[in-house]
């Protein structure tokens, strides 16, 4: 796929794609409602789109997952804990980052590199994470495009894990509200 340079990185146009539909949204305090989104505008998308409810700190539900996005990582997600998914060298700046997008707010772009748990490969995915309001306005929702992308390097990972074993590349998006102090987990 195309990729296209957002925001000073090389990055998948289906995340930037992501992005403006988002950006296109009418919003409150920078962020949008999700009564305002509307998943027939980006349908190509919605195999690689999730949704993530922050319940609290240790606790961020995978709502809603594209079927590439479950097949990549040949386990159902929907229903988990996003935290689960990282390595436990790499939960604390996982848990930094997804807190910070709602909290913020903030987007989030990044690289990652994790093992698949069906197959064992190791496969790289873009990604991008936006805020979205829930109905009754807290900004607890994450609304997300992951995208498998070509290997960047041969860095061997854990045999039969399919956690996140690194953060490849990574940055905050300014949406309105500016940018976190310069502390990217």
């Amino acid at each position: 796929m195309e990729k296209v340079d957002f925001w000073g990185m090389s990055i998948d146009a289906r995340c930037v794609q992501f992005f403006e539909y988002w950006n296109s949204l009418p919003k409150e305090g920078h962020v949008p409602y999700r009564r305002e989104f509307d998943p027939i505008e980006i349908s190509t998308l919605l195999p690689h789109s999730m949704i993530c409810e922050v319940a609290s700190d240790d606790n961020i539900r995978i709502r809603l997952i594209g079927e590439s996005v479950d097949v990549a990582y040949g386990r159902g997600l929907k229903g988990i804990n996003i935290l689960d998914l990282f390595a436990s060298e790499h939960l604390d700046a996982g848990r930094y980052n997804l807190l910070t997008i709602c909290s913020f707010p903030v987007g989030f772009m990044g690289r990652i590199r994790a093992r698949s748990n069906a197959s064992g490969r190791v496969m790289y995915r873009e990604l991008i994470n936006l805020p979205m309001r829930d109905d009754d306005g807290s900004c607890r929702l994450i609304y997300g495009c992951s995208v498998e992308t070509e290997n960047q390097d041969a860095i061997p990972l854990a045999p039969q894990s399919s956690k996140v074993h690194a953060v490849v590349s990574q940055k905050f998006i300014d949406i309105g509200a500016g940018l976190p102090d310069a502390k990217i987990a």
